[in-house]
């Protein structure tokens, strides 16, 4: 392959990265499965290559995210950034012939750093947006929210600044915690057990595998692709990606209160049809304002390291 060529103002951090001081807070959606594997279907599996990813819980987690230092891994002299974010997130399931194993899949991202996103999109191919991320300290009032642009249907309006996603403690109280852990093991058995909702069809045996997970080496799955530049409707290079991340635990466990989540709708940004997010009562209206309760919500204080990704098949 010819050298990728770093000139003028375009720096960036290589790759992979080492991020410390990650603080998190996040709740739990009920999306509808159906929809949620029609979307992966569309973006991951769409070459018709092995693996095979499948949606295993039609849960999309919905997490707030502070990283108070980025840096290149091994080599810190070159700098650093921090950042904050706002994932929703997939749990899937990666079969190819006999093996299985447990990936997280992340279709919707912002976060309010310039060189996290150039780096998330030109290194990894990460689909990630601006926006204003605000997070709560323990003790504070909870107010979770994302405020990025959104296009307006009128001609010659420009962009508006506009509240994508925001979680509030539906009476009021405080972001307090409920449970602790420090073990990797029992904080990751708290999410899958307590946040995430299981439906073992179509894979029947994957609880099997749970014990199994490398705590060392998790692993992210995603699609890379640019349109193309003469017709935006083709694509010039399309990839199904997976990287994998260690991750290093102070804390996790759940939070304290319910919570409730309102996600508005706009024409640019489609969270509630593409996920197939319900209320309370567990209609979906994808064209409406979603207003609905988290089946849980929970915290997480760690490090991590994203290794070098690898394309699992490429189209150009």
């Amino acid at each position: 392959m010819p050298n990728y060529e770093v000139y003028g103002g375009n720096f960036m951090l290589p790759h992979p990265y080492e991020v410390k001081s990650v603080t998190g807070y996040g709740v739990a959606m009920k999306g509808t499965r159906t929809t949620m594997q029609a979307l992966v279907d569309r973006l991951l599996n769409c070459g018709k290559h092995e693996p095979h990813y499948y949606v295993v819980s039609p849960t999309v987690l919905c997490t707030f995210m502070r990283m108070g230092c980025m840096e290149c891994a091994g080599h810190p002299q070159m700098g650093s950034f921090a950042e904050r974010e706002l994932n929703l997130t997939l749990l899937l399931a990666a079969v190819e012939g006999f093996s299985i194993r447990l990936v997280w899949y992340m279709p919707y991202l912002w976060l309010d750093s310039g060189p996290a996103l150039i780096a998330g999109r030109d290194i990894y191919g990460f689909t990630k947006q601006i926006a204003k991320i605000l997070i709560p300290k323990l003790g504070d009032p909870v107010e979770l929210s994302a405020i990025g642009e959104v296009l307006p249907l009128a001609n010659g309006l420009p962009a508006e600044d506009k509240t994508i996603v925001s979680v509030s403690h539906k009476t009021k109280g405080l972001l307090e915690k409920k449970s602790d852990s420090t073990n990797m093991a029992e904080a990751l058995s708290i999410l899958l057990k307590s946040v995430m909702e299981f439906e073992p069809e179509p894979i029947e045996q994957l609880a099997l595998h749970l014990p199994a997970i490398n705590l060392g080496n998790l692993r992210m799955a995603w699609m890379r692709q640019l349109p193309s530049i003469s017709d935006f409707t083709k694509t010039c290079f399309r990839s199904v990606a997976e990287a994998p991340f260690s991750v290093t635990l102070r804390s996790a466990g759940l939070l304290a209160g319910n919570f409730e989540v309102s996600i508005p709708w706009y024409h640019s940004v489609r969270l509630v049809k593409e996920l197939g997010l319900v209320d309370d009562h567990g209609n979906c209206t994808p064209d409406e304002n979603l207003m609905t309760t988290a089946r849980a919500a929970y915290h997480m204080d760690f490090d991590f390291i994203l290794g070098k990704g690898q394309d699992l098949w490429v189209e150009t």
